[in-house]
């Protein structure tokens, strides 16, 4: 018995020795495994748990790809309304333009008025949140103003191939429409157009053609003559000062081989819009 004992005891020492062993190694090992938890950890972090996810097919890839790409501009001026333009090559021009403009200086002194009145528009893109703008004094871009010495002269380049869509003869009929003192002026007299004769001048004008092609228009040009008539449009029937009438916004000069010359005070010096097309209503008055 005592034999039988003798011969065991060096097992369990032996056993006794590993097994200190083996703890002091998972000791050991705390710190690296805590490491490689916290590292899992944060790699986790922002993945959703107990949902389903489904790889999409090429085409959602495409559209992802496309989500940042602009899509229509909604362009607003205050006298010639709302418009919505959906030629890519407008619509990638102004956001070109939008997102390429430098920060304006706070001590920066001003560059001038860009226009003489506010032209707001917004650009929607697919999957994105739209852009909201306004130009006048400045290039403003979803509340912050940008803007330096050239800004002023590329805006005005943008401004006037953006309202290309504006001026059409559509779009001036419905000016005539919308307003209400519409006068027919000639020489010194000026004569309101009455509500039957309004509605006949705007389907006369938006039936009229509009003229782009230079070689049509020089030869207009040439063989005009002198103004028949021209046709005031007022934006506001409010009082100027000391009593007068503020002057009119839109003025169409008219002629008697049929050329109509569109004016916008605001815009620029010149022209804005040539038409042909025949006014009966205007020249049965003139009789």
């Amino acid at each position: 018995m005592n034999r039988f004992t003798l011969e065991n005891k060096p097992d369990n020492e032996n056993q006794k020795t590993l097994g200190r062993s083996s703890i002091l190694q998972f000791i050991w090992l705390l710190p690296t495994l805590s490491v490689l938890i916290a590292f899992l950890m944060i790699l986790t972090s922002g993945l959703p748990f107990n949902k389903l996810h489904t790889i999409q097919d090429a085409f959602y890839v495409q559209q992802l790809s496309r989500q940042a790409v602009p899509e229509t501009l909604t362009l607003l001026d205050p006298v010639w309304g709302s418009v919505i333009i959906e030629q890519p090559e407008k619509v990638l021009a102004c956001y070109d333009f939008l997102t390429s403009l430098p920060f304006a200086e706070s001590g920066e002194k001003g560059i001038g008025r860009i226009r003489d009145r506010e032209l707001s528009g917004t650009i929607n893109f697919l999957d994105r949140a739209s852009i909201h703008f306004s130009i006048y004094d400045s290039v403003v871009v979803d509340g912050i103003a940008y803007g330096d010495a050239n800004t002023k002269l590329k805006a005005s380049f943008l401004i006037q191939d953006l309202y290309d869509t504006l001026y059409t003869p559509e779009n001036l009929s419905r000016l005539i429409d919308r307003y209400t003192r519409i006068v027919l002026r000639m020489d010194s007299e000026r004569i309101n157009l009455s509500t039957n004769v309004k509605k006949q001048l705007q389907e006369e004008i938006s039936s009229c053609e509009i003229i782009k092609d230079n070689d049509c228009l020089s030869e207009l040009l040439q063989g005009r003559g002198r103004a028949v008539c021209q046709i005031e449009i007022y934006t506001n029937d409010r009082p100027g000062e000391n009593g007068s009438r503020q002057s009119p916004q839109i003025y169409i000069a008219v002629y008697g081989n049929g050329l109509l010359i569109v004016y916008d005070v605001d815009i620029s010096v010149g022209s804005d819009m040539h038409l042909f097309g025949e006014l009966n209503s205007v020249f049965s008055m003139l009789e």
